[in-house]
Formats: C-alpha cells, structure tokens, sequence
C-alpha cells in the first residue's frame, strides 16, 4: 500500500511516517519516488505504537529492533538483549518519578505557605 493508505489504515501523520522512516523504524520500499508498504511495516509500525505507548524513546525502539533483526524473532537472545533496554527504560522512569515527587512536595510547602499568608492576613 501506498503512504496515504498506510497513514489512513493505522490512523497517523505523514509526519510520523516519514519521521519513523527517517529514524530507520520503518524500511518500505521505494517504487517510481512513491513509498511502499507491506504486512511487514505494518507488523513493524505496529510494534513501534506499542512501545512508544509504553514510554520508550525512539533510541530505544531502535535498539529492540536491532535485537530483532540479529537474533530473530522470539529468540532467547533477543529476549536476553532486550532485558538491559527494559530494564534502563525502568530506571529512567524511576528517576522522573523522583524529579515529580520533590516538585509535588515543594508545591505543596508552597501551596501550605501561600495559605498561612491569606490566613494571618484575614485574621
């Protein structure tokens, strides 16, 4: 299928696409100037939703998909490299939630500061 109808069967941008493309997430072949896909992008962009659903960065995508095509499908060794992306993905999350919990107790302090102002000026 052409481009149009990629992007109309998967409900995304040409921007997308083309930026996926671009990053070597998606490979479909080029015909007369015009982009082609197959059940294999399709598999592929499929895939790509469902970690970026997940968080990961497209370097990370890139490392799975890499995973992927030296080992195979399904493998043991795909599984076993895949684990170390996962596993800094979690971490990286971890850190953001300690960045977000020191935000969330410092606004608080001030949300409780602001209301001791508003309270001893009114009394």
């Amino acid at each position: 299928m052409k481009i149009g109808q990629f992007i109309q069967v998967n409900q995304t941008t040409r921007d997308t696409v083309r930026y996926y493309i671009e990053e070597g997430l998606l490979t479909p072949r080029k015909k007369e100037g015009n982009y082609w896909f197959s059940e294999k992008e399709q598999a592929d962009y499929q895939a790509i939703r469902e970690l970026r659903e997940l968080g990961f960065s497209i370097k990370g995508i890139q490392a799975i998909q890499a995973n992927r095509l030296i080992h195979g499908c399904g493998s043991q060794e795909q599984w076993s490299g895949n684990r170390p992306i996962v596993a800094n993905e979690l971490r990286e999350i971890k850190e953001e939630l300690a960045v977000l919990l020191d935000r969330q107790t410092r606004l608080q302090t001030l949300l409780l500061t602001l209301d001791k102002k508003i309270n001893d000026e009114i009394t």
